[in-house]
C-alpha cells in the first residue's frame, strides 16, 4: 500500500499542468464549448508559445467559427511544429473553405480567371466536396467554357446523385452543347418546387419546341 501511495505521489508531481489544461481545452471543444476551450489553449500558449497542440486548438476553434483564413495560419503553424499528419485533415479543410471564399469574392468582383484559379485550387484539395466544383463550374459557364462545366457539374452527380446545385447546372448548360432534350428529360424528374426554383425552363422549354419543330420539318418536307 504503501509503494501504490508512492507511486501515485510520484504521479502527482510529474503531471504537467499545462498539458492538463490542453487535454481540457479539446474535451471543452468536443462539447462544442468553444470559448472556454480558447481560454484552456491560449492559457499554456502565455506560458508556451511554441507549444503546437495548444497553437493547434485555437485553429480548430477558428475553423468551427467558419474564419478559415485565421484558422489556416493556426493551423498551419502547428503542423511545422510537429506532428503534422495530426493538423492535416483540418488544414486542408481551412485552406478548401477558405480557397472558396476567395473565390466567392472574386466571382463578385467580376475577377473571374482569379477565382477560377482559386476554385481549381480548392477542388484539388478535397474532390468529394460539391461546393467547390460546383462553383468552378459555375464560374466556367459565365466564361463560355460549357464543355468543361458540364464535365464538373457531371462529376459531382456521379459522386452525389440528384445534388441539387449540380442538376441546376447541368439542366442549365447542357442546352448551350445541344442537348436540349436531355435537358428537358433532367426537368421532367424534378418536382413542381425544383422546377420553380429554376428560373429560366420557359426558354428552356422554348428551344426544345424549336428544335422539335425543325425536326418535324425536316421529315415533312416533300422530296424534290
Amino acid at each position: 500500500r504503501e509503494r501504490q501511495q508512492s507511486q501515485q505521489a510520484a504521479q502527482r508531481v510529474n503531471r504537467d499542468p499545462y498539458r492538463d489544461r490542453t487535454t481540457a481545452g479539446f474535451r471543452l471543444l468536443d462539447q462544442n464549448d468553444l470559448v472556454n476551450a480558447e481560454i484552456e489553449f491560449k492559457s499554456v500558449l502565455g506560458a508556451r508559445p511554441n507549444d503546437a497542440d495548444a497553437q493547434g486548438g485555437p485553429g480548430l476553434v477558428r475553423l468551427k467559427q467558419k474564419n478559415f483564413e485565421e484558422a489556416q495560419v493556426l493551423l498551419a503553424q502547428a503542423s511545422k511544429r510537429g506532428n503534422a499528419g495530426r493538423w492535416k485533415e483540418a488544414l486542408d479543410s481551412a485552406t478548401y473553405w477558405s480557397l472558396v471564399r476567395g473565390a466567392d469574392k472574386a466571382r463578385a468582383d467580376n475577377r473571374l480567371s482569379e477565382a477560377q484559379r482559386l476554385l481549381t485550387q480548392a477542388v484539388r484539395i478535397d474532390r468529394q466536396e460539391p461546393t467547390g466544383q460546383n462553383n468552378l463550374a459555375d464560374v466556367l459557364y459565365i466564361q463560355g467554357d460549357y464543355p468543361a462545366a458540364e464535365t464538373l457539374y457531371r462529376n459531382v452527380l456521379k459522386q452525389t446523385p440528384d445534388q441539387p446545385d449540380a442538376l441546376r447546372g447541368l439542366i442549365t448548360v447542357l442546352p448551350q452543347v445541344g442537348k436540349s432534350e436531355e435537358a428537358m428529360q433532367l426537368v421532367a424528374r424534378l418536382t413542381p418546387e425544383q422546377q420553380e426554383g429554376m428560373g429560366n425552363l420557359g426558354a428552356l422549354r422554348a428551344e426544345e419546341a424549336m428544335r422539335q419543330a425543325r425536326l418535324a420539318s425536316v421529315w415533312t418536307r416533300p422530296s424534290p
